[in-house]
């Protein structure tokens, strides 16, 4: 189903999937996919996985689209629509959970984002919300201190899912360059920006897999998958090439039993 809302006079759009038989209290789950996409690709890149399992366990799941190519994510680096006219992209969220409880029963204090990309920026920036209880995130890094709009005080927990051999976003941090060759801003490096969001200064001893490694601070998790690109890991989606290879693990999966605390 499709929604639209008009939040400060902009007209906002969002998708979202009911299940059959779904009974009150459900958790909402939100998707935000990456820049230069929208709802329908982050369904197709999660392999509708969340849909499939919705029935089984009491979920909404939700797809926004950002306002032109990118959401406001709170990056200083560059200048897009979303960030030119002041987007409001927390009032958006809140004012989808308010409509999914009011309409359909959901349970506002079941509210879980993951976010993909220019998606995840958003999400680093919403774990200063209070809107979400988990938050997951693919394949991005926390903007370096001089290049974001918020300080990071509040802690919501979560799980980073990256790859080492992302070319878009690099592992390692450092200037992300968009296709024109010029910088988007600096960004913290993967293990950086884990340890900041944990508050913690050194990183645990990892649990080694087979393709990734994982590491844990308290209810946060890090995955550093071995290979694959700029990329949601699962074995049951295609990418274009310029992205590179999927990881054949199943990520959905693995965020799904991070929300239930698994």
């Amino acid at each position: 189903m499709k929604k639209i809302l008009h939040i400060d006079g902009v007209e906002r759009r969002f998708s979202y999937f009911i299940p059959e038989g779904l009974k009150p209290g459900a958790r909402i789950i939100f998707l935000a996919h990456g820049s230069h996409c929208n709802g329908d690709i982050m369904r197709a890149a999660t392999a509708y996985e969340f849909e499939e399992m919705s029935q089984k366990e009491n979920l909404i799941v939700v797809y926004p689209d950002s306002f032109g190519p990118y959401w406001n994510d709170g990056r200083l680096g560059r200048l897009h629509p979303a960030r030119e006219a002041d987007i409001d992209e927390e009032k958006f969220y809140r004012k989808i959970v308010h409509y999914l409880v009011s309409v359909y029963g959901g349970d506002e204090k079941q509210v879980f984002f993951g976010g993909f990309s220019n998606g995840g920026a958003l999400g680093f920036k919403f774990t200063q919300s209070g809107i979400f209880k988990k938050i997951a995130l693919w394949c991005i890094n926390l903007p370096s201190e001089e290049n974001r709009d918020y300080s990071l005080e509040k802690a919501t927990p979560v799980i980073i899912i990256n790859n080492v051999e992302d070319r878009m976003v690099p592992f390692q941090g450092g200037d992300l360059m968009g296709s024109d060759g010029r910088s988007r801003g600096r960004f913290d490096s993967t293990y950086e920006s884990f340890l900041k969001i944990s508050r913690e200064e050194t990183l645990p001893e990892p649990l080694d897999h087979r393709l990734y490694r994982e590491y844990r601070v308290r209810e946060n998790i890090l995955i550093e998958v071995f290979e694959g690109g700029h990329v949601i890991p699962h074995p049951n989606t295609s990418w274009p090439l310029l992205l590179g290879r999927g990881a054949p693990f199943d990520s959905v999966k693995m965020v799904l039993r991070f929300f239930k605390g698994k």
